[in-house]
């Protein structure tokens, strides 16, 4: 999960998903994912290996100046399994020295 605004993570989703279903998440957001009974949390700072799949944290920037500030911390994920292509998911970002050099990174591999 890249961040918990709710045009990303809304109520309605909380309360149909399993609570003991696997969440990847930023850290910022652990505590509240909890707080909504989800049980199996996932909050990787840099990366985490799961399952076969290297789960690689990148930074993105929701905008700039003032307003991009205040709607906080946003994340991307890039998904490495050996062999097979990379996958990033870009956060609610704007183009940014982070995205930029997460698209760099999928492309060595």
């Amino acid at each position: 999960m890249t961040h918990l605004h709710r045009d990303h993570f809304d109520t309605r989703a909380a309360e149909l998903l399993p609570k003991t279903l696997p969440i990847v998440c930023q850290p910022p957001d652990a505590d509240r994912l909890a707080q909504l009974g989800f049980q199996t949390l996932v909050p990787i700072e840099t990366d985490h290996e799961w399952r076969g799949i290297r789960i690689a944290r990148t930074g993105g920037r929701h905008g700039t100046g003032e307003i991009g500030e205040r709607m906080g911390t946003v994340s991307g994920f890039v998904l490495r399994v050996p062999g097979e292509p990379s996958l990033y998911l870009a956060g609610d970002t704007i183009w940014c020295g982070e995205v930029e050099a997460s698209i760099v990174d999928c492309g060595r591999m």
